[in-house]
């Protein structure tokens, strides 16, 4: 079981080209990730939950201090060489983000698409049934991307990453690996990527500077709630 803290996330929309000088800006102060290939990154998958009337995509649309949002995630689009899914609970209170996240295997997996339930239990795996029982959730969206991610060369609590080939898939099964009929599917942002900053301190005044040479201003974007909007005609709420 993983428990992430988090004071600020911040994320901005950029270009490829302004996605690659910052990148090249982070050299000697960060690194790629352990999962992060050089060329393409990583791959991830998530399954987001929602109620009939997607009350966790107004809550967010809407600006509500406290929500909070649940999902699956995997790293791979193919159950047969898939290795785990990711159980994970994400709240926001006021600025504060906290992340719960408890890693299954795919028997695990299956065993929740058929029954709703897991084998074993723990305290994440339980508060995510409750969840879903006492708020009658639904599968709602897939949302799939490519991730560059870095981490601090000297230790600290900062992350970044770059995400890009952002996709979406209008669902109401739970289901993590649908057939593959790209016709589908849906693009998000295409040819932008989006620059994401995690920090549980203040920021080091190097990417301070960054955020200032490159002319960047944050932005409420939302994968889900892009993906939503777009298959479930709420662009008016926008």
């Amino acid at each position: 079981m993983e428990q992430d803290f988090f004071r600020k996330e911040l994320k901005y929309i950029i270009s490829y080209k302004k996605a690659l000088a910052i990148k090249a800006e982070l050299a000697g102060k960060m690194k790629p990730d352990e999962f992060t290939d050089p060329k393409k990154g990583y791959f991830i998958r998530s399954l987001y939950f929602d109620t009939h009337n997607f009350s966790f995509f107004l809550d967010k649309i809407d600006g509500t201090s406290n929500r909070i949002k649940l999902r699956l995630r995997t790293y791979w689009n193919d159950p047969h060489i898939a290795k785990i899914v990711k159980v994970e609970i994400k709240s926001k209170h006021n600025n504060l983000y906290l992340k719960y996240s408890d890693i299954i295997d795919l028997n695990e997996y299956r065993y929740f698409v058929r029954n709703k339930n897991f084998i074993k239990l723990n305290n994440i795996r339980t508060e995510f049934l409750r969840l879903i029982k006492v708020k009658n959730l639904l599968p709602s969206l897939i949302v799939d991307y490519n991730r560059f991610g870095y981490q601090p060369i000297e230790p600290s609590q900062l992350r970044i990453t770059f995400d890009y080939d952002l996709r979406f898939l209008s669902t109401n099964k739970i289901n993590l690996f649908p057939q593959k009929n790209f016709n589908s599917w849906r693009y998000l942002l295409n040819k932008y990527f989006i620059l994401e900053i995690k920090l549980k301190e203040h920021f080091p005044l190097w990417l301070l500077d960054i955020i200032k040479k490159y002319d960047l201003y944050s932005s409420a974007v939302s994968k889900y709630c892009d993906g939503i909007s777009l298959s479930q005609n709420f662009t008016s709420r926008l």
